[in-house]
């Protein structure tokens, strides 16, 4: 009775709050933003405690040859988090329309926290058509990559241009902005939980990622500890990506790199440095112009990172 009590409470607070999450006044977002992120950790610790209080009670009845009383335990008090989830959402989202900085960027924190709260396989969906396009939309601006003419692919909604919801903002207000995405991006990412949110987008996520790590200084460590995080979910797609840079771009250090053997042809002849830009497998992904001053020099550092992030995993594998 009291765990239905402290549900029907978190549940109050949240629907009563989410309508402010659209609010134009910065102050009401930010105190929606708030209290969703504390109540969607509160209840995920009840319909976990209620799941485990289930479980024991469960197992009592089992024991005591109570076997009728067991399917009844299953199926009372559901999980609570999810539907409540599914209500929250739009508003959670639409903050990310949000004209204030300092709303988006602590938008996006709590959006990762929920995400971690709640699993990613719910988010996947979401992921791709509320947030992965306003999250692409500010990486991009003003970072050198151009939308397009032909191309609507990142566009916020198929009513809108390519001009529509696009701000200007501060150079100081917009790195916090990105900075606040790519940590959003790393959080979810290095989560088993909640990276499958990223699962159906990785490909452009990633290929914008890699330019930015290796080619925006102010935004290169960050970018680069996303790219690690992302790379559990794929580090295949990752390495070659980080690898295509470093090879085309880096020719000298290609070319020193020893050959297993004779009968092995030596790496740069089977990458060869790109011819142009385009040439790149990240910034075909990206679906977008690219006017970037690439640093070869990064991508190689960015592999002895991916590597040794996978050795320090193996290890712990073998270790346990």
């Amino acid at each position: 009775m009291k765990d239905h009590v402290r549900h029907c409470s978190v549940i109050s607070c949240l629907n009563s709050s989410s309508p402010l999450l659209a609010s134009k006044d910065q102050h009401k977002c930010l105190l929606a933003l708030e209290i969703t992120e504390v109540g969607v950790a509160a209840m995920s610790f009840l319909d976990a405690l209620l799941k485990l209080e289930k479980e024991e009670k469960a197992r009592t009845s089992n024991l005591l040859g109570h076997t009728n009383e067991i399917s009844e335990l299953t199926d009372s008090e559901p999980p609570k988090l999810l539907p409540t989830m599914h209500r929250v959402w739009p508003h959670l989202s639409a903050c990310l329309k949000h004209v204030m900085p300092s709303v988006l960027i602590r938008a996006s924190e709590v959006i990762a926290n929920v995400v971690n709260s709640c699993g990613g396989d719910f988010f996947t969906h979401r992921f791709e058509k509320d947030v992965v396009p306003r999250f692409l939309n500010f990486l991009c601006q003003d970072t050198g990559f151009e939308v397009k003419k032909v191309s609507r692919k990142f566009l916020l909604s198929s009513r809108e241009t390519s001009m529509s919801g696009h701000k200007d903002y501060a150079p100081a207000s917009l790195l916090g902005v990105q900075q606040a995405v790519l940590s959003c991006l790393r959080d979810v990412g290095k989560n088993k939980k909640s990276a499958p949110a990223l699962a159906t987008t990785l490909d452009q996520l990633s290929a914008v990622v890699v330019g930015l790590a290796c080619g925006i200084p102010d935004l290169q460590d960050l970018a680069t500890q996303t790219l690690i995080a992302l790379s559990n979910i794929d580090p295949d797609l990752i390495w070659i990506l980080v690898a295509d840079v470093a090879y085309g771009n880096s020719g000298m250090q290609s070319s020193q790199i020893t050959s297993p053997g004779m009968i092995f042809p030596v790496a740069s002849d089977l990458l060869p440095p790109l011819v142009t830009q385009k040439d790149a497998l990240w910034t075909q992904l990206t679906g977008k112009d690219i006017k970037l001053n690439i640093d070869g020099s990064k991508a190689w550092s960015i592999l002895s990172g991916l590597e040794s992030c996978q050795y320090n995993s193996r290890s712990r594998l073998v270790g346990g």
